[in-house]
């Protein structure tokens, strides 16, 4: 257990120190970095999913199909972090959302389409509706990172501490065609809170390979599937302690910009990202840190970026590119009315 904690702290301070050095040298760097690495793997991952229906492998526990990347309900890391960059590396250089960018766009919701986890799907999916109707525009300024943080500590207690899942079952069990204990998790989050109980303080550690909580249901051991419950099973309230000093000086300094578009941008995409986590824990995850450095960086960045843009006025000049992607919707339900006449 002290081995699995010291290699998984290597690699999330390591990530961490690695993005934070690379944004502090050149935030543009950063992104476009991360923009072309992301963008091969993931357009990799979505011709695995095509091309080997049944996965590569089988994992060798869960027996999950696993594809180029990872199995299906693991990606959402990669995919949310791949949007997020998309995005502000467009608007950096361009000062607007690229046709390539809409491209990488579409790629990640495909892979979001195709896995059909439902948590990831409705992440996706306000995010989605973020992007094409409030960003940039003026109801965009109700997506500030305090107001969305408010509205997640309501989301977590409704659902996972009260379960009000009833009143949408209709989304749920209609829509998504999940059942309203998705998918058993309330099972797992019951077993959870009778071992936080003996282990509140410093949690039962990292386990070496399975999670904690024996399903009764599965026959198996899983994890804590909720982000605040997996961190109080492994560390308690001090892991979970440290974890909220981390958000709560990565959204004071996003709070610090809160003006600008790529505030309401990064907060949208974090509480959307946290909305997956619900159902999921990626604590872990190489991929899920560096959306928060990049959340402590953005005033850095936003100075780097406006200073870049005054020096290259003419590469937002460029033909063939759309300046918000609401105006992609509209171009393009206009093209096809014309084709129809």
């Amino acid at each position: 257990t002290i081995k699995t904690a010291l290699v998984y702290t290597v690699n999330i301070v390591g990530v961490c120190v690695l993005t934070e050095l690379a944004a502090r040298y050149s935030f543009r760097n950063l992104l476009r970095s991360l923009y072309y690495l992301l963008s091969v793997l993931l357009i990799l991952h979505l011709a695995s999913q095509f091309i080997f229906p049944n996965g590569m492998a089988l994992h060798e526990y869960y027996n999950y199909k696993i594809y180029f990347m990872e199995i299906d309900n693991q990606m959402a890391p990669l995919v949310f972090l791949s949007m997020l960059v998309t995005i502000l590396y467009s608007e950096y250089v361009y000062q607007r959302i690229t046709w390539p960018a809409v491209g990488m766009l579409a790629v990640s919701s495909a892979i979001i389409l195709k896995s059909w986890s439902a948590s990831a799907l409705v992440g996706w999916f306000i995010f989605l509706v973020f992007l094409v109707f409030f960003y940039r525009r003026k109801l965009g300024r109700f997506f500030k990172f305090h107001y969305l943080a408010a509205a997640y500590i309501v989301i977590f207690f409704s659902f996972v501490v009260f379960r009000l899942q009833n009143l949408l079952s209709f989304i749920i069990v209609d829509i998504l065609h999940k059942d309203l204990t998705f998918t058993h998790r309330t099972e797992f989050w019951d077993t959870a809170y009778s071992l936080i109980a003996g282990h509140w303080f410093v949690g039962l550690g990292v386990p070496i390979e399975k999670g904690h909580i024996w399903s009764i249901y599965y026959n198996k051991f899983f994890y804590g599937h909720n982000i605040a419950i997996e961190l109080l099973l492994v560390g308690g309230i001090l892991l979970l302690a440290a974890f909220l000093v981390a958000l709560f000086f990565c959204g004071r300094r996003v709070i610090s910009v809160k003006n600008h578009p790529w505030a309401t941008l990064v907060s949208a995409l974090l509480f959307s990202f946290f909305i997956v986590m619900l159902m999921e824990s990626y604590y872990q995850s190489t991929a899920f840190w560096p959306m928060l450095v990049i959340a402590f960086s953005l005033p850095s960045g936003i100075a780097e970026a406006t200073e870049f843009q005054q020096q290259n006025p003419q590469l937002g000049e460029r033909k063939g590119t759309s300046l918000k992607l609401h105006q992609f919707f509209c171009d393009f339900k206009q093209k096809m009315a014309r084709s129809k006449k």
